[in-house]
């Protein structure tokens, strides 16, 4: 895997995965029409979440008023405001864990 931020996406039912999360806006959501990433879990609303990266401000989360709410660190986000998603964080929606990761790219050296 290339250096870079990543999503480890933890859900009920399904087998753990990661995703590398791409610059700029990421809406997370049951919505295939309306969300870059698809979660597949009737607790989370059709358009749940926004992940930004941006190089100035970091990597922001916002709860988009969705039903169910959204934690990070178990603390619940108030919708339409940013905040801060730091490394190894924990955001919560519906049954399913989204945890910040950052994979370095490995080399071998020669020894």
């Amino acid at each position: 895997m290339e250096s870079g931020f990543c999503i480890e996406i933890l859900s009920t039912g399904h087998p753990p995965c990661l995703i590398a999360l791409p610059p700029g806006a990421l809406v997370v959501g049951r919505s295939p029409r309306s969300c870059r990433l698809v979660v597949p879990d009737p607790r989370v609303s059709r358009v749940h979440l926004l992940i930004r990266r941006d190089a100035d401000v970091g990597i922001t989360v916002v709860d988009l008023y969705s039903a169910n709410g959204t934690t990070l660190e178990g603390r619940r986000l108030l919708p339409g405001i940013a905040f801060h998603w730091l490394i190894d964080q924990t955001v919560k929606i519906g049954g399913t864990a989204l945890i910040l990761r950052y994979h370095a790219a490995r080399s071998l050296t020669a020894g």
